[in-house]
């Protein structure tokens, strides 16, 4: 498995988090995965909590201030991304 696509599977895993926490419709037309998760308000302040959680407990790690304020933290494309680069070649 290549890093892209190790990315975009634990994408997929954030993806299904997110549209259960937050609530999202299966056709809504605004969600993706390059969606600004907190500015279009699919995350309030308890899911991004949540969301820390889930990934701290599903890929076994603890997420420090760097992560947490890189950029790519607000699209689940940018968090697949992230995790991916933290847990190293598949």
């Amino acid at each position: 498995m290549t890093a892209t696509l190790h990315a975009k599977a634990i994408a997929g895993q954030v993806e299904e988090f997110v549209r259960t926490v937050g609530h999202v419709a299966p056709d809504d037309p605004e969600f993706s995965q390059d969606v600004q998760l907190f500015d279009a308000g699919y995350l309030d302040s308890l899911g991004v909590v949540r969301l820390i959680l889930f990934i701290e407990s599903t890929f076994n790690l603890a997420l420090d201030d760097r992560i947490l304020l890189d950029l790519r933290f607000t699209t689940i494309a940018g968090i697949g991304e992230l995790v991916s680069q933290e847990l190293g070649p598949p």
